[in-house]
């Protein structure tokens, strides 16, 4: 008598995010976020600059990377040419994942052929212009289950899960076919903005200044500010703020704690300077982020 062979997944994805297609300006600099799940960012057009926690990359046409889940990140572009990317984010059993965090693919024909399937398969069931969010329904969709085309989001998710099989069998079978994150970090300016990174990152909730980070660095203000702002396309306290806010937006999201005592967590004076300085930084306050986060 026959037994059914149980079939063990690599990788299983239970919910989607986001599934974008931006066309950008050359000039055109995201400060960052960060957020509880996975991304998958892929050049299809041009190529972009940024950082994956405290590493500086750069991807160019027909590369994709991966973001972890809290890891502050950012991207823009280089100011010679325009580009285009495609931004999937995801949930699921993703534990292999940990293998690619620092890696860069180079995509052949038939992962290209993933790509172009996973935005076909959004455009099609959808049909919204380029920059929206390809994987919640339109208002005038009343398909099955708020799908014009029925079993879309399914078939991103298997395209998904397929291009990550690929992906991974790349991985263990040509290892020099991928870029290591570490060995576009290698110049000496490179790796003193990694460490200021990393201390920006180390202190996140000690509310520091730039002469903490002066202090810290035997170098001058001025080469600091210079080599920061030439790696990473930001200055050190727009950098620390931003992800001084992404942090504060993921302890609002949690509901653990009341805003006196995130103020307090991060080493903020007082509730009241808490509020403005998030309002100065997001044009909102933090109940009406916490409504908004609720609400999505």
């Amino acid at each position: 008598m026959l037994k059914p062979i149980p079939i063990p997944e690599l990788f299983k994805i239970d919910k989607l995010y986001t599934l974008y297609y931006f066309q950008y300006d050359k000039n055109y600099k995201f400060v960052g976020e960060s957020h509880d799940f996975w991304e998958i960012i892929y050049t299809d057009e041009g190529s972009i600059t940024g950082l994956n926690g405290a590493e500086p990359y750069t991807l160019s046409k027909g590369q994709l990377m991966f973001h972890k889940p809290n890891v502050f990140h950012s991207l823009g572009g280089n100011g010679k040419e325009n580009f285009n990317i495609l931004v999937v984010s995801f949930i699921g059993d993703m534990s292999l994942l940990e293998n690619f965090t620092e890696c860069i693919f180079s995509l052949s024909l038939n992962e290209k052929k993933i790509i172009t399937e996973i935005l076909d398969e959004g455009n099609l069931v959808y049909n919204k212009p380029l920059g929206k969010n390809l994987v919640y329904p339109v208002e005038e969709c009343d398909d099955l289950n708020g799908e014009r085309t029925h079993g879309s989001k399914q078939m991103i998710k298997i395209n998904l899960e397929k291009l990550l099989i690929m992906l991974y069998r790349k991985q263990q079978n040509y290892p020099v076919d991928i870029t290591r994150l570490a060995i576009q970090s290698l110049t000496p300016e490179n790796r003193i903005v990694r460490e200021i990174i990393l201390f920006l990152v180390d202190n996140i909730y000690n509310n520091i200044s730039f002469n903490d980070i002066s202090e810290q660095f035997n170098i001058s203000d001025t080469q600091i500010k210079k080599m920061f702002k030439e790696v990473t396309g930001y200055g050190v306290i727009q950098f620390y703020r931003a992800i001084v806010i992404e942090k504060i937006k993921y302890q609002i999201r949690q509901y653990d704690l009341n805003f006196t005592e995130i103020s307090d967590l991060f080493h903020l004076s007082s509730v009241h300077y808490f509020s403005k300085f998030f309002k100065r930084e997001t044009n909102l306050t933090p109940s009406e982020y916490l409504k908004k986060s609720r609400s999505l």
